[in-house]
């Protein structure tokens, strides 16, 4: 979940409304987001991915979600949409699995600076130095 997104959370739990009208706004936010998101705002478009993918207000849909993570991220590379879409390929969530296509996206949002991203990265080049170490251990050992 990308600053935004908690945000929004935040201002809902912080506003003090009760369960009917939190639900009326709810819906009328989803109206809201999706009118932005399909007028190409790519942070309207990653947030209604989040929503996709986690069944926030609309149903469940993994392929949807997918699809809103990757119109952010072509849409002015927004990177937490990019980071989100590394999280789909790697976990195969609404496309098939694949760990190079993963790994371009994360790295797409690392190179956008956003942290988790290049932590993974961080953590995925570390791995890798000791899957080498490893081989190298055992080839020469």
């Amino acid at each position: 979940m990308c600053k935004d997104e908690i945000n929004v959370i935040e201002e809902y739990f912080d506003s003090g409304l009760d369960e009917n009208q939190l639900n009326f706004d709810k819906k009328k936010e989803l109206v809201d987001l999706n009118n932005l998101a399909e007028g190409g705002n790519n942070g309207a478009q990653n947030n209604l991915g989040y929503y996709y993918k986690n069944g926030i207000g609309v149903t469940k849909d993994d392929k949807k979600a997918f699809e809103w993570y990757l119109k952010a991220a072509n849409n002015r590379g927004d990177t937490c949409a990019q980071y989100n879409l590394g999280i789909c390929y790697q976990d195969g969530t609404g496309i098939n699995k694949n760990d190079e296509k993963a790994f371009t996206w994360y790295y797409e949002s690392a190179k956008g600076e956003f942290s988790v991203a290049q932590n993974i990265l961080d953590n995925i080049s570390m791995m890798q130095k000791c899957q080498l170490i490893f081989l190298l251990f055992h080839a020469y050992g």
